[in-house]
């Protein structure tokens, strides 16, 4: 604190003139004193430092969240140490990222931006009303939009890259589904979690399972579950009212799956103990598996490509000469086979087979999709040079078995990568120098 003193040997006078200038002093220390107090450090990672402003802006953004979900927010003091730890956890990875030389330029985010507007239905200067209106300054929520990207490019590239999934993998991830009894039904759960570390002392699982059946007893007095998972669970997803999203049993471990299997929408579980804690499963919604049909269209087509050889213009002017031809009675069987630059197909009349949505490159798929069957397209061009395209057959197929394998090798990767995202966040904590100072 600094302190100043007058000597003897100012007049009065001096002293009357000085006066002002001291109170005016006084207070503007006073003010940036309480700046300080109110911006004051309450983590040190590494390097840099985390503001008490910054955890309080995020503070009120959660809050903020959960009231428009229509949930009550818990006092700060229960938010406060998730939002910290989340927000050093966060300021790793942007170190991580930035020696690393990973950045998300103003190209990309604009155009992520012009997603979210588009997905929400909106304009983009409609999308920056609508974040004012909530009161947030677009400026800090395109910023949060950037830091987002970058984090999941940095998951994206470190972590996620690197998983494999194997035929194998697939093969025992749908045995096992089918042990369980499952049909490939989602299950939306939810989920509360008191931690107890490995070995915990018989009064530290006293304590715990005295904290699970009084959280049963409110549930069955019609206590909402998520705000239950809010206000006590120790789990990742706590804030978010304790929200696993939606999950095939064969994802969850064999203690939930077997739990959640019973349960009907609106039912939770009994305790269910694991090596890391106790936990309570309640099962939001259900959706039923469906059999997953497919459109396929069979079509063939001719391709005069665009080379260094070859302009745009001449192809064009090839596939036009191509499509008049046709138009007069020629076959288009025979001059795919005779001019097409396409070696797979073209000796096979031009034949593509059955195609599937995706399969083929945008420009491609919006022409054929047009067509009716035994019509042929106007030149079509795309990165490969110019196309004439023909629809000649569109079947419904039953692509249960293969949907099936997909979603399972889409969802071993997830798993996959939940854990090992988890373990490479926890050995960053580890490497990392971290000070809390509240």
């Amino acid at each position: 604190m600094t302190f100043i003193r007058l000597t003897h040997s100012l007049t009065t006078m001096n002293i009357r003139l000085f006066q002002p200038l001291l109170g005016a002093f006084l207070l503007c220390l006073m003010a940036l004193s309480s700046v300080a107090k109110a911006d004051r450090i309450v983590a040190v990672v590494n390097d840099q430092v985390i503001l008490q402003s910054e955890l309080e802006r995020q503070l009120d953004q959660i809050m903020a969240e959960m009231r428009s979900r229509g949930t009550v927010p818990p006092a700060p003091e229960v938010l406060i140490p998730q939002l910290l730890n989340r927000q050093i956890l966060q300021l790793i990875q942007l170190q991580v990222a930035s020696r690393s030389g990973l950045e998300i330029g103003d190209e990309a985010l604009n155009l992520t931006l012009e997603n979210i507007a588009t997905r929400n239905g909106l304009s983009l200067s409609g999308l920056k009303q609508a974040v004012e209106a909530d009161g947030l300054s677009f400026e800090t929520f395109r910023e949060d939009i950037r830091t987002e990207m970058l984090l999941t490019n940095l998951k994206q590239r470190d972590v996620i890259n690197r998983i494999a999934v194997s035929d194998r993998e697939i093969e025992n991830f749908l045995a096992r589904q089918k042990t369980l009894g499952g049909d490939g039904s989602s299950f939306h759960l939810r989920h509360i979690m008191i931690s107890l570390s490995e070995g915990a002392a018989r009064e530290d699982i006293d304590e715990a399972t005295a904290r699970a059946e009084g959280l049963l007893a409110q549930l069955a007095q019609g206590a909402d579950f998520a705000q239950l998972a809010i206000n006590h669970s120790d789990g990742q997803n706590a804030l978010q009212g304790g929200d696993l999203g939606w999950r095939e049993l064969g994802t969850l471990p064999n203690l939930f799956a077997d739990a959640a299997a019973t349960l009907q929408p609106g039912e939770y579980s009994g305790i269910l103990r694991s090596s890391t804690g106790l936990h309570i499963l309640f099962l939001e919604e259900l959706k039923q598996q469906e059999r997953h049909m497919v459109e396929q269209r069979k079509a063939r087509h001719i391709l005069i490509q665009v080379d260094e050889l070859v302009s745009s213009d001449e192809a064009l002017q090839r596939i036009t000469g191509l499509l008049d031809r046709i138009e007069v009675g020629e076959s288009f069987t025979e001059l795919a086979r005779a001019h097409s630059d396409d070696p797979g197909s073209a000796i096979n009349g031009g034949d593509l087979g059955w195609v599937t949505a995706g399969q083929m490159v945008d420009r491609f798929e919006a022409a054929l999709k047009e067509l009716q069957i035994g019509q042929i397209s106007k030149p079509v061009r795309t990165e490969f040079g110019w196309h004439l395209i023909q629809l000649t057959d569109i079947r419904q197929i039953d692509d249960t078995e293969e949907q099936l394998r997909r979603r399972a090798a889409s969802q071993i990767r997830a798993r996959k990568a939940d854990q090992e995202i988890a373990e490479w966040l926890q050995r960053m904590r580890d490497e990392a120098f971290v000070e809390i100072r509240i």
